[in-house]
């Protein structure tokens, strides 16, 4: 602190932004001789990753090096090395665990695509204490969002729970869904007591005693409900398409952002 007092100027170098990931996953594969990645696979990986560092971009590089041990290294295996760099080495699970996943996964993909997003990625492939998610799009330049768009996120969210409710029924769901449900509640509480949404009496309020804790309950618990109701019945209208969607992502294992583009292709959106 003593010596920064003296310079009267500081430059925040931020993290790369996506068009400077390209650049920079572009430069380490040419650095490490990998010339053989397609253009589209740098571009899913650089949407993939924001707020990563340089030094992360080249170690996912160094990861998929490695494990082909001389090897070409292919699209696939650099987009696996994103994976395996964030959450861990691969773990095997149970056809039936996998193809339960894949309902959970596909559900927040087809309520995503319903609502107006398409995903940037889809897996159903078990690392570290997850055994498959969905990375929505990320627009890094939008810094504001609406009301509806709020609520299709909590929607989004509701979609993996409202998929297994569709194929096996209220007592086949799964815990999978705890921490799509956790965030979704506690975006709910910032729209009304951060973003004043919904009561502004509840701006800067606390989900705790006396009446606005009670109102901030009433409305947590109605959103909650009316945006899981919603994201059934959007599953139910497009049973068939969510189906597909899972079987295709079971046989595949992940899926990327044009992947799912070429799925829904043409498909017809019912229920909106």
């Amino acid at each position: 602190p003593a010596l920064l007092r003296r310079f009267d100027r500081r430059i925040l170098v931020g993290l790369p932004d996506t068009e400077d990931r390209k650049a920079f996953l572009e430069y380490y594969l040419k650095k490490h001789g990998l010339r053989g990645i397609s253009a589209d696979a740098i571009a899913n990986i650089a949407a993939r990753t924001p707020g990563e560092s340089p030094a992360k971009l080249e170690s996912m590089v160094e990861y998929a090096i490695r494990k082909k041990k001389g090897g070409e290294v292919t699209d696939a295996d650099l987009a696996e090395a994103v994976d395996a760099v964030n959450y861990g080495a691969e773990r095997t699970w149970s056809e039936s665990a996998v193809r339960k996943t894949a309902v959970h996964e596909a559900g927040h993909a087809l309520v995503s695509w319903l609502t107006g997003t398409v995903p940037e990625y889809l897996t159903v492939v078990s690392r570290g204490g997850h055994g498959g998610y969905m990375m929505p799009a990320v627009n890094e330049d939008k810094f504001d969002h609406t009301r509806g768009e709020l609520l299709d996120n909590i929607c989004v969210r509701m979609g993996g729970r409202a998929a297994e409710q569709a194929v096996y029924g209220e007592d086949g769901v799964t815990t999978g869904a705890s921490s799509d449900l956790m965030g979704a509640r506690r975006l709910v509480i910032a729209m009304a007591c951060e973003y004043g949404m919904f009561d502004p009496s509840l701006i800067g309020a606390e989900e705790s005693g006396g009446k606005a804790g009670e109102l901030l309950r009433e409305i947590v618990g109605k959103t909650l409900t009316a945006e899981a109701e919603r994201a059934l019945a959007l599953i139910s209208a497009n049973r068939e398409t969510l189906d597909a969607l899972a079987d295709m992502l079971r046989e595949r294992n992940s899926l990327t952002r044009a992947d799912l583009e070429a799925f829904f292709a043409g498909r017809k959106k019912a229920g909106i």
